[in-house]
């Protein structure tokens, strides 16, 4: 048997190296002010997030999204698609410099406020806030979109306080629409 045929059989019975970490990616999280249900909520959503990290689809997705007719998101910190793909697989939350685990390590608190504002994080801390008026009618697909949008930032990952034509392909936007439409996709192929 030759080396190309050992490494053909490896893919095959192993998968690729990034296939591989997205088996093991999983998410731990924390709620405050969330009652049973609501908790109920967010762990459906995060089962489906993780079976769309899965994905090849998603994968694709990533590493094709496209910006100015280049394969780039915009806001990138330097990093391509490929590079992109790998931190959201790798999980390497940049809070106190922790180390790649495959991991999604948040907190979730729930807040009430009447603002336009569906949640907010800062770099210091493991907390995301999600606005209650927003959550408590938004579809597993878009707590997925807000879900994922927060965590990008978790992952060093920004975009322009105010909102232009371009802050939507930023790594926050772009990847939580991502996560939105594969959901919506995936539901209406279980139909």
């Amino acid at each position: 048997m030759g080396q190309s045929t050992i490494i053909l059989f490896l893919i095959f019975y192993f998968g690729t190296p990034c296939q591989t970490e997205a088996k093991n990616w999983e998410s731990k999280v924390s709620f405050v002010n969330f009652n049973h249900q609501e908790i109920k909520k967010v762990e459906n959503t995060l089962r489906v997030i993780k079976e769309i990290i899965q994905s090849h689809e998603f994968e694709n997705r990533i590493k094709h999204f496209m910006f100015k007719k280049k394969k780039i998101f915009h806001e990138n910190n330097g990093f391509t698609n490929e590079e992109i793909y790998q931190k959201i697989l790798e999980g390497g939350e940049v809070l106190d410099g922790k180390k790649p685990d495959s991991m999604m390590e948040i907190e979730l608190e729930l807040f009430e406020y009447s603002s336009k504002t569906i949640g907010y994080t800062y770099p210091d801390t493991k907390r995301i806030w999600i606005n209650k008026k927003y959550f408590s009618k938004y579809t597993i697909q878009q707590v997925a979109n807000n879900l994922m949008h927060e965590w990008m930032h978790k992952l060093g990952f920004n975009h322009g306080a105010n909102w232009d034509e371009k802050r939507d392909y930023s790594v926050p936007y772009a990847v939580g629409n991502i996560f939105e439409d594969l959901i919506t996709e995936k539901l209406q192929r279980n139909q």
